[in-house]
């Protein structure tokens, strides 16, 4: 197609209309030429769907790295000091508070 971006998949995103090219063959009604390109695999519900959402796909993958990630971090990477250092400042305060309680009754 354009000689300036050679690699680019030109051919993937270019619709083959079938009836704009006279490749309808059969066709002798002119509205079923004309709809014809409805068939076309370009148009095809799964390409549409990626269409409406472009890089869905990767946002997914790279959600789920970051998911396996933090799972990582907080239970045995660097965050799991400050998780143990928070259980135990939390155990401490709600024997406190127990004692508090018991105390004013």
């Amino acid at each position: 197609m354009s000689s300036e971006f050679p690699f680019f998949p030109f051919s993937k995103l270019r619709p083959h209309v079938p009836f704009l090219e006279n490749k309808v063959s059969g066709m002798k009604d002119p509205w079923a030429r004309r709809e014809a390109w409805r068939n076309d695999a370009f148009f095809s519900a799964s390409k549409r769907a990626r269409a409406i959402f472009p890089g869905f796909g990767l946002g997914l993958v790279a959600f789920g790295v970051y998911l396996a990630y933090d799972k990582w971090y907080w239970a045995s990477g660097p965050g799991k000091k400050e998780v143990d250092e928070w259980a135990q400042w939390t155990e401490e305060r709600n024997a406190r508070l127990a004692k508090e309680h018991h105390h004013h009754h």
